[in-house]
């Protein structure tokens, strides 16, 4: 090419078809890693975490109505105190209570203290503000066992409850009414809670 009768060599930057190749086949390998990636993260996360949307009082104030919980599905280890959402026995639906005994141990009331008994000793609920203000609602329902020497939990079960022990109109529709719980109705672990 020439300017002015001046010879003017154009010099181009271009890249090879071998490296042109070597770079679309890495972003190749870099995309579908992601993707799998993703598709991984996806499975594990819907086979092992869910959510739960509360409807009702019976965990307040920890646990209001409308709040989202997170919760562990699989690989967890259940301790007292821990919240759980399990399927009711009597109509499937599903609740959420606190964990006040496991296997094997034995729970009583003790309605001069007002305190809960695991295994001959009151459990300290820190979670739980009221200073013995159950109604006689609450106690009427109560399983009879669990005002004199307790009752035993057999294997696989567990004893939960309400945090809220005295709903306006009633009470928490929980192991002190109808005994303890199958380990197996456990949907999963609170792991989180979004209000």
């Amino acid at each position: 090419m020439q300017k002015d009768g001046v010879d003017i060599q154009e010099n181009y930057t271009y890249i090879s078809d071998e490296k042109k190749s070597r770079k679309l086949n890495a972003l190749n390998v870099l995309l579908s890693v992601v993707i799998i990636l993703l598709i991984v993260a996806l499975i594990v996360f819907t086979t092992t975490f869910t959510s739960f949307k509360v409807i009702g009082e019976s965990m307040l104030p920890n646990v209001k109505e409308g709040d989202r919980l997170v919760l562990q599905k699989r690989g967890y280890t259940l301790e007292y105190g821990d919240i759980v959402v399990f399927n009711r026995q009597e109509d499937s639906e599903a609740a959420v209570k606190r964990i006040l005994g496991k296997a094997g141990d034995t729970i009583a009331f003790d309605k001069q203290a007002c305190k809960w008994v695991r295994n001959g000793e009151y459990v300290e609920e820190n979670y739980y503000e009221d200073e013995c203000e159950y109604n006689e609602v609450y106690f009427s329902s109560m399983l009879w066992e669990l005002q004199g020497e307790g009752i035993t939990i057999p294997e696989g079960h567990l004893f939960v409850l309400g945090d809220n022990r005295n709903i306006i109109g009633g009470y928490s529709y929980d192991s002190h009414h109808y005994g303890p719980l199958p380990e197996s109705s456990v949907i999963g672990k609170v792991i989180y809670i979004m209000d």
